[in-house]
This record gives C-alpha cells, sequence and structure tokens, in this order.
C-alpha cells in the first residue's frame, strides 16, 4: 500500500523535530562547558543522530515529497504555488499539508543558518566515517490496536454512548507545530515515551515515543499541550475545559517520577514519562498558567467590581527580579475585586470591607505572560495621579508600598469614563444600582482624636489631616433615595459611607455598624459641628493625590490607618451652615431633626427616696434637638458644666403631658411626668455621646422644664413635640 502524501510529510516533521531538539541540546552543553562548568565526557562530541534525523528530514522534503501525486495532480508548479491551487478547488487539508512542507523547507534553511554560526555543521564523510548504531530507519514501529482504541488515540475522546455523526481531527499544525502560528503560540517541544494500560487488564502495558508539544491559543491565558506519534495514532490534545480531546482535570501530576497519568474513557490511561529537565519545564509553564488564571478570579469574600482592556500599561518595579517588563506593554486585561470578611454576631451576619485586590495581566496576544497583583487601601493610603499618555488618552498612576517595596502603576485608558470609573471605585464613592446618595454637603473641616479610656479628656488629634483643604461631603446608603420622609437604614447597613473630599483627593468612611455603636456629640457653643465616637476601625479608605503638601504625609497617614485598626477614636465634622449638619445628621442615622436650638435651663425635679420632696438639678445651658424617624420622636440634651451628666436623650410620646408657661421674661415647657434615663456619669469618654438607635431603659419618671430666652423659641421647640402643648396646671404634676 502506497504511503500517503500526509504520512510523509508526517515523518518528515518528527524527524525534524528530533534532530533540532538534539542539536539544542548539544548547544547547550556547549555553552555550559565554555562557561567553565565540568561537563560529562561525551557530550561536547558531535550530535550524529541528529545529523541522521535531519538528513532523513531533508530527504523526505528535497525527494519524496515533492513527487507525490497526490500535489502533483494538480499541476507542475512549485510548491507554494500549489497550495494556492488546491486550496482554490476546496482541498484544504491537502492545501495546509502543502504548507506545512514549506514551513520544514524555510525551518530547515534557518536551523543550517544556526548550525554554522554555532560550529555544529556535520563532518564530511571522507573525514569522518559513520559509527555504528545510528538510526537510520524512517519509519518507527508502533502497535496495532482495536478500532475503538485507535478512535480514542487519535483525539475523538467522548464518554458518550452515542455515537456522534461528525468528529472533528487535529490538523498536523496544532499537534506538532514547528514554530508559533497565527493562533497558537509554541512554547517548545520534547520527547518522551508514552505507555497505554487499562484498568481491566493490568498485566499489558505498550510502550511506544510520542512528542510533546507546550502550546497557547492566542485568545486564551492557559495551556495546552498536544501528544502525537509519527504514524497518526496518538493526537491528543490536552486543554483547559472539555472538547475535542481531554481537560487538564483529566491528568494527574505525578512529581516525583517526572510523569502525568491521563485518564481517558473506557478505563484506559496514558502515562507520559518525562526527562527531569523536560518535567520541570512542563510543570514550570502549567503552575504558572494557572496561578494567572486563578488571579483573574474572585477568591473567597470578593466580589469583582470593574474589569477592563487597558490601551497602556507600565510597571516600574525597583526590585531586581521583575514581576512584569518595563516597557510599556499594550491591551492589557485589568480586573479590580473587592475583599470582604463575613462577621456573626447576635444581632445577624453582616460583611465587612477589607480592600480591594486590583490585578493586571498581559494581553494573552502576547507570548510572554505577566501577572501583578496587589491589595489596595488597607492599612495604607492610595497615591494617584492623573496623567495623559499618547495621544493625549487618559491616564491614571498609582503609587504602591508594601512590606516588599515600592512599585507606580501607569495604566492609560481608551476614555475617561473608564478612568473615572476606576477611580471612583477604588475611592469608596461609586454609587451602585441599589444604592442612592445624599445632596452634596459643603465641609468646613475635618479632624480625628484619640478617645481616651482612662477619664473624660481626649487625646490631641492627628496632625496629617490638618493640612487637607475640605470641600464637601455625601453619603451613600442603601435604598432608592433620601428623604425627610422616608426611612433608609443606617444600622447594620454595609453600604452606608461618609465620602469626604479634599483638594488632596478623597476619605471614605465606612459606617458598617452594630446596634449602639454609632453615637453623636453636639457642641453647645459651636451648632454646626457635630462629634462621632467611632469603635476601632479597618475599612476606612485614603485616596489622595500624590502631590501632598508634605513628603512625609504618606507615612503619617499609614500610621493612622494602622492606629485606627485598633483604637477607639472621635471624628468631628464641622459645616459651613446649620442645614448641612440637618443634612448630614439625617443621612447616617435617618433621624430628621424638627427642632435644634439652645435652652438657658434644663432642669429635671427629682422626687426623694420616702419622703415627698422634690430635688431639682439644674443645668445653666443646654443645646436641644427633637429628632423625628418615622413615629419615633426623640428629645436629644448636651449640656455645658452640668455635674449630673453631659447629655441625654430620650423618646417623647403623642401621650406625653406638656405644659407652657412664662416666668421672669422667660418662656418654658414641662414635660409632665416624663420617662427618661437619668445621664450617664463616670470617666468614659463615651459619657459625652448619646446613642439614638439603642436607648437605655426610662427608668425614672419625673417633670422635666426646659426655659427660653423668647416666646418665639419656645413656640418652635412646641410646634416640634409630638403633642399639643396646653397651659400649666394649678394642681402641678400628679406626682405632687
Amino acid at each position: 500500500m502506497e504511503t500517503t502524501f500526509a504520512e510523509w510529510i508526517r515523518a518528515g516533521t518528527w524527524w525534524f523535530l528530533k534532530g533540532r531538539a538534539e542539536l539544542e541540546t548539544a548547544i547547550r552543553s556547549r555553552s555550559r562547558s565554555a562557561d567553565g562548568h565540568s561537563v560529562h565526557s561525551g557530550e561536547t562530541a558531535q550530535p550524529l543522530q541528529a545529523y541522521v534525523d535531519l538528513a532523513k528530514a531533508w530527504w523526505i522534503i528535497k525527494h519524496i515529497t515533492p513527487q507525490h501525486p497526490e500535489p502533483r495532480k494538480f499541476g507542475n508548479a512549485s510548491m507554494g504555488a500549489l497550495a494556492t491551487i488546491v486550496r482554490n478547488v476546496g482541498d484544504e487539508e491537502l492545501a495546509q499539508l502543502i504548507e506545512m512542507h514549506q514551513a520544514i523547507v524555510a525551518n530547515l534553511r534557518a536551523l543550517t543558518m544556526s548550525m554554522k554560526r554555532n560550529n555544529l555543521l556535520p563532518p564530511r564523510l571522507d573525514q569522518s566515517p559513520i559509527p555504528q548504531g545510528l538510526d537510520a530507519s524512517i519509519w518507527v514501529q508502533y502497535p496495532y490496536f482495536t478500532p475503538e482504541v485507535e478512535s480514542m488515540l487519535s483525539g475523538n475522546i467522548s464518554r458518550s454512548m452515542i455515537l456522534e455523526r461528525s468528529t472533528k481531527t487535529l490538523g498536523l499544525s496544532k499537534t506538532m507545530p514547528l514554530s508559533d502560528t497565527k493562533r497558537l503560540f509554541n512554547y517548545g517541544r520534547m520527547f518522551a515515551d508514552v505507555t497505554l494500560s487499562s484498568d481491566d487488564d493490568e498485566s499489558q502495558e505498550f510502550r511506544f515515543p510520542c512528542v510533546v508539544s507546550i502550546l497557547r491559543d492566542r485568545s486564551d491565558w492557559q495551556m495546552e499541550v498536544a501528544i502525537a506519534s509519527q504514524n497518526g495514532l496518538v493526537n491528543i490534545l490536552v486543554q483547559p475545559a472539555k472538547g475535542l480531546g481531554l481537560a487538564w482535570s483529566d491528568v494527574e501530576w505525578e512529581v516525583w517520577s517526572h510523569a502525568i497519568r491521563m485518564k481517558l474513557p473506557r478505563g484506559f490511561q496514558l502515562y507520559v514519562q518525562f526527562s527531569e529537565v523536560d518535567f520541570k519545564m512542563i510543570w514550570g509553564m502549567y503552575d504558572h498558567a494557572q496561578k494567572v488564571e486563578a488571579s483573574l478570579q474572585s477568591e473567597p469574600g470578593e466580589d469583582l467590581l470593574f474589569e477592563n482592556t487597558l490601551k497602556d500599561f507600565q510597571y516600574i518595579d525597583h526590585r531586581p527580579s521583575k514581576a512584569f517588563p518595563p516597557e510599556s506593554s499594550k491591551r492589557c486585561r485589568l480586573r479590580l475585586f473587592e475583599s470582604k470578611v463575613t462577621r456573626s454576631e447576635g444581632t445577624g451576619r453582616r460583611k465587612l470591607h477589607r480592600g480591594y485586590r486590583l490585578v493586571v495581566v498581559t494581553s494573552p496576544k502576547v507570548k510572554t505572560v505577566y501577572n501583578v497583583t496587589h491589595m489596595l487601601g488597607k492599612e495604607r493610603p492610595t497615591l494617584f495621579t492623573y496623567l495623559r499618555g499618547e495621544d493625549g488618552a487618559p491616564a491614571l498612576m498609582l503609587k504602591i508600598s508594601d512590606d516588599s517595596g515600592a512599585y507606580n502603576m501607569v495604566m492609560t485608558f481608551y476614555d475617561n469614563a473608564e478612568r473615572t470609573e476606576l477611580h471612583t471605585l477604588l475611592d469608596g464613592t461609586a454609587i451602585g444600582s441599589n444604592e442612592c446618595c445624599s445632596e452634596t454637603i459643603p465641609l468646613k473641616d475635618f479632624s480625628m482624636e484619640w478617645s481616651s479610656q482612662a477619664g473624660r479628656s481626649l487625646s490631641s488629634g492627628h496632625n496629617s489631616l490638618e493640612t487637607f483643604e475640605w470641600q464637601q461631603l455625601r453619603v451613600i446608603n442603601q435604598g432608592s433615595k433620601y428623604s425627610d420622609n422616608q426611612h433608609v437604614q443606617t444600622v447594620l447597613s454595609e453600604n452606608l459611607r461618609i465620602c469626604m473630599e479634599c483638594k488632596h483627593g478623597s476619605i471614605t468612611d465606612r459606617v458598617n455598624l452594630a446596634p449602639g455603636e454609632l453615637q453623636i456629640n453636639l457642641s453647645v457653643h459651636v451648632p454646626t459641628e457635630i462629634k462621632i465616637l467611632r469603635p476601632a476601625q479597618e475599612d476606612l479608605t485614603m485616596f489622595i493625590a500624590e502631590n501632598l503638601p508634605s513628603k512625609k504625609s504618606p507615612e503619617a497617614l499609614t500610621e493612622l490607618l494602622r492606629k485606627l485598626a485598633t483604637t477607639e477614636t472621635v471624628r468631628s465634622y464641622s459645616f459651613h451652615a446649620l442645614q448641612g449638619l440637618h443634612s448630614f445628621l439625617l443621612a447616617i442615622t435617618g433621624f430628621t431633626v424638627m427642632f435644634d436650638g439652645t435652652a438657658t435651663t434644663f432642669a429635671i425635679s427629682r422626687r426623694r427616696m420616702v419622703v415627698p420632696i422634690y430635688k431639682r438639678w439644674e443645668a445653666s445651658h443646654a443645646r436641644l434637638q427633637i429628632l423625628k424617624q418615622d413615629k419615633v420622636v426623640q428629645l436629644v440634651a448636651f449640656f455645658e458644666d452640668f455635674s449630673h451628666g453631659d447629655c441625654m436623650n430620650f423618646t417623647l410620646k403623642s401621650t406625653d403631658v406638656f405644659e407652657s408657661f412664662s416666668r421672669s421674661s422667660k418662656f418654658g415647657v414641662r414635660m409632665v411626668d416624663a420617662k427618661f434615663a437619668l445621664p450617664r456619669d463616670g470617666e468614659d469618654a463615651d459619657r459625652r455621646f448619646v446613642c439614638l438607635d439603642t436607648l437605655e431603659y426610662p427608668g425614672e419618671h419625673d417633670d422635666i422644664t426646659i426655659m427660653f430666652d423668647t416666646e418665639a423659641e419656645r413656640d418652635r421647640f412646641s410646634e416640634a413635640l409630638p403633642a399639643a402643648v396646653g397651659k400649666v396646671s394649678r394642681m402641678g404634676s400628679l406626682r405632687k
């Protein structure tokens, strides 16, 4: 039976690849010898078997395939011209084989030039006799299998019991590529012994040689491996997903024996034995590809926020070992993930922000795949700069530092919208589809102080924020919109965050607090200032411009973030107008301010034990607010120099009794038999703060008298109460 054109091309490809691999080994051996390293005897000898194998390939391509009847039936044109003729008549398979023939010719010429440069040309026959023992055979002997096994080894791997009508065969350029192609990157090949065995009969094993090629599709980061025999018996492709061939999930790595075991259908196994060097190469490339692919996937507790193809990307790394090429790379892929941890408490489970993971990977169309991963917005501020790339394209530079060093990432985008979206995600100001945003509130000043656990005083504030010129803030939360008559959940809210903007960037304070943790304080003398007592916090984000006034500012901000994670703090917000404070209070607590003013006297009539005598506790100056959320109304009071406490708050109901009166040019309201808890005393810092969502038990039932300077102020206070205010009763309190 005449050998087909495809079989001859396959044989020529086999011997060319085998001869070139042996020559490459010889060149590496000579390089090691030239460097002064010890080599075993014979390593630098002439690679005679490589010459013989290349001679086989040359003989097949030069004397056999050009005269083969299959291509010659289309005419006597050159082989290059025949490929076009054959393709025009519709025989694509033969056209590809002719192109493979031309590729072998071109690669033989290039290899000859390399052999000449490296002084590896074969000796003349009259100068060096051919030694005995060289393999001069053209065809490698393979066992004969049943049609079922042959079909499985040739790549038609299916576990289905139904006969598939059409099966796509793998071309020679896919299973035995000479170099890179338009669709594939070829990272090398190696010759290995392959053993076929069956679970049904472990005594039978068939061993035969194959060539293993390491490939990667130009549209994917995952590696592929093609295993092929000389005669076409074996044509197996191991690829990332199930398809025509095996997937990596069907492969077991046996590191100690330098082999891989592949599970075939119907209980068959294919065992591929490598040399140690070849196994390290294939394992290293597979492991790198898996890590790159894994970096692009969400890890436990992560959500994918953003993905984009960058116009240009440059990674500046000052370390000796570079994680990314120093020059600019085109069309890199970027993905941004938000990291969260889940905390289980008595109130349920809630997720807490723990920074971002930014991943950049080179385009799959680039042969060498690089990737870099950094955690942002955790323990350190993120420094940024707006730049312009080629042709004025918008660019964003991030300055990143960690325990290993400092790095710069320059990302160039195709349009401004892409850069803006990434910016708002990194600084926490992006508004999600299920979120609402408050009005923009002008911000006069913002500062932090460390709360002292030993006494009422607060330690000095952190001066790293003093140079920031504050401009405005917004509050983002889950919901459709902010309004006075619509309650937005603020306690146990995973979305509530305060976004403050300054001249040098922004700070996003996530207010993800449990019941009782959000506590506020209002100044008696500065009506536009509010203080918030916050527990230790790990989810505050600083996105700051690189051009800070002081070079030490990044280090100071890093120190601040680390201390915030372990220390209770007091945050002070100062606004330009009182309405700004009211809007802010509504956004973070859900309470609408119905009244905000100052009382000249706030007095509590306390009944003594046993005897019906009342003792009057009186504060000479008090800041009062009446707050409303749905049907809940609260009175909040902050005192100055009140020996019994600094503040208190309690619920007002529509059934409460309120009486107005005037006395000595003062105007007052009496809350008859009010139900409240006394102000907290002691030396704890939180005695100066009230919690609106968790009130203390109202153990006191006494009268409260509030005096104002003007009748108008008294009437404004009365209008905010949940019940009508009557005239004072001559009988006084029922408790008297």
